[in-house]
This record gives structure tokens, C-alpha cells and sequence, in this order.
């Protein structure tokens, strides 16, 4: 009678450990594992290139127009300034990738008033 009552705690006690185990390893790697995302999601920034090359349609906020495209020669950019027909429009303040690169955004600002609006990708 004594063993029947002792095994469901023995079969309890191993749990733990296994649970304090896993908990352990995690604090252990928890550094590391930080880094590792801090470092992937600074990669999820775009490179003026990247910008350039993307056609972008207005999405919410302050606009410029419906469409961004760079390589046309009604807009340019320079540094973080975007140029509508050489003058300055706005500037862009982020740019962003979804984890799985399919979404791709810019947020600009205005100069005067600093309203934020947002393209997206097409």
C-alpha cells in the first residue's frame, strides 16, 4: 500500500527536475537567444537601393500622392529626403520588412507640420 502512494510521487518529483532542467538551459542561452533576434530584426531594415527600386502606394496618413516611384522623374531620393520634381517633399523616418519579407513599408514625415504617413510595397 505504502509503494502505490509513493510512485505517483516519485513519477511528480522527476517532472520537476525535467521542468527545472528546461528552465535552466533557458536562462542559460537566454543572451544569446536575445541577440539572435535583436540581430534579425535589425536585418529586416530596407537599403535605399531597395527603396528606390520599389513602386509604393499611399496607405494611411500624410500623403505626397498615391504612388511613390523613384525611377520616374517626377520623384527622387537623396540620403533620407524624398524630391517630387526637385524639391523636398519629405523625409523617410523607417522602413520596414514582415518577418517573412512579403510586406515591405516606408513612413515618411513631413517637414513642416510633421505628419507621419505610411507607403506600402506593390
Amino acid at each position: 500500500m505504502i509503494r502505490v502512494q509513493l510512485l505517483p510521487l516519485l513519477v511528480l518529483t522527476s517532472h520537476l527536475r525535467k521542468a527545472l532542467t528546461l528552465a535552466e538551459i533557458f536562462m542559460k542561452h537566454f543572451k544569446t537567444m536575445l541577440l539572435f533576434i535583436l540581430l534579425f530584426l535589425q536585418s529586416c531594415n530596407l537599403t535605399k537601393d531597395d527603396i528606390e527600386e520599389q513602386s509604393w502606394k499611399y496607405s494611411e496618413g500624410f500623403s505626397i500622392g498615391d504612388w511613390i516611384q523613384f525611377n520616374n522623374s517626377a520623384f527622387s531620393l537623396s540620403n533620407d529626403t524624398v524630391y517630387i520634381n526637385g524639391q523636398p517633399a519629405a523625409k523617410i523616418i523607417s522602413s520596414k520588412i514582415n518577418i517573412f519579407g512579403s510586406k515591405r513599408s516606408i513612413t515618411i514625415e513631413s517637414f513642416q507640420k510633421k505628419e507621419k504617413g505610411i507607403y506600402i510595397e506593390k
